[in-house]
């Protein structure tokens, strides 16, 4: 885990390999030198005075123990740049959390901030795991799935279980290799597992079916509207599911905050486009991303996609393009390729 004292200790090390090659008569640039010192936070006078070479491999030494030491404590110490960060952030938008008698709002304020830091943080993690495993040579993919073999007899008196529910599956397995019948296994199995609130009320029988698919009927506006629906429609359904449907006809309490904006303007589309990577992946329009970040170049297209954007935000509705999903299938453990054992 990468951290501020673990990056100086590092340039400590290179600081003092320099100085050693030096002092055995190999030709180093002094700015290089110079660079590792200021990265390693070492004192000019203190650092420069030192030109044994008795001197300098003990320093060497030593700067590489505590190295190994902070690479074995790197979690500790990541967690504490985090802190740290968190802190100086809040502090810097609210700086009066920093004021007398606010420290019990403060460190409910760093808290917040720190979990939302840690959550970054991982996403960024996985995102760079599932870039690694996608890149062309890295990476197997899902080769094969294993299913549970209904062909299979099981010992007198005993039962292998379920074959419809592989996790509690105790018999043999198959492996599928073909492409078309790989696919079709996994979409039996995606279909299970998207289809689990089937049963509920708002996806089955008769309510389901007269909110529509998308929940855009009549009888789902009456909802919305707090207007009465059919007795049919609600007359089998339990006391909390007719007290949510109560509750979705109220207004929402709506929060005015004076920090709130509903307009992203042409500097902000020009901010983000310049420094997001154009190596990541576009999106369903299929335009690239070079192709935004050429537009901030542009007196007009900055302004045309700032409205863009800012029109599903204020108006409240997405584009069909964002409804596009993408499912990869990736093995939750190497060499594992049974069917419940992949990440969706």
């Amino acid at each position: 885990e990468w951290s501020p004292e673990i990056i100086r200790s590092v340039n400590d090390v290179r600081y003092w390999e320099l100085r050693l090659k030096q002092v055995k008569g190999i030709m180093v640039d002094p700015e290089t030198i110079a660079t590792y010192r200021e990265a390693a936070k070492l004192p000019l006078i203190r650092s420069d005075s030192i030109v044994s070479r008795m001197e300098i491999v003990e320093f060497l030494r030593e700067a590489k123990r505590a190295m190994y030491a902070n690479q074995r404590r790197h979690v500790e110490l990541r967690q504490t740049y985090l802190e740290e960060l968190a802190e100086a952030v809040l502090i810097r938008r609210r700086p009066w959390l920093g004021e007398e008698g606010k420290e019990q709002q403060k460190e409910e304020q760093i808290e917040k901030q720190l979990k939302e830091l840690i959550k970054r943080e991982n996403l960024r993690k996985m995102h760079r795991t599932i870039g690694f495993l996608l890149k062309s040579g890295r990476g197997k993919g899902l080769l094969q799935v294993d299913i549970p073999d209904i062909d299979a007899i099981p010992p007198p008196g005993e039962t292998f279980g379920d074959p419809d529910d592989p996790k509690n599956w105790r018999g043999p397995w198959i492996s599928i290799k073909d492409p078309e019948e790989m696919a079709k296994r996994v979409a039996k199995a995606n279909i299970k597992s998207y289809h689990q609130a089937h049963p509920t009320p708002f996806c089955g029988e008769p309510l389901g079916m007269s909110l529509g698919p998308y929940a855009e009927s009549p009888i789902a506006d009456k909802i919305l509207n707090g207007e009465h629906i059919p007795e049919l429609l609600t007359e089998n359904l339990m006391d909390e599911t007719k007290r949510m449907l109560h509750e979705l006809g109220k207004p929402p309490p709506l929060v005015v905050h004076k920090d709130l904006k509903l307009h992203i303007t042409m500097e902000e589309y020009k901010a983000m486009y310049k420094k997001m990577d154009e190596n990541i992946s576009s999106s369903p329009s299929t335009r690239h991303v070079g192709h935004y970040k050429a537009a901030t170049k542009s007196h007009l297209l900055p302004r045309l996609y700032a409205i863009m954007m800012t029109l599903p935000y204020r108006e409240g509705f997405s584009p069909w393009r964002w409804r596009v999903v993408l499912d990869v299938m990736l093995p939750k453990e190497e060499g594992n390729w049974r069917r419940n054992a992949v990440w969706i």
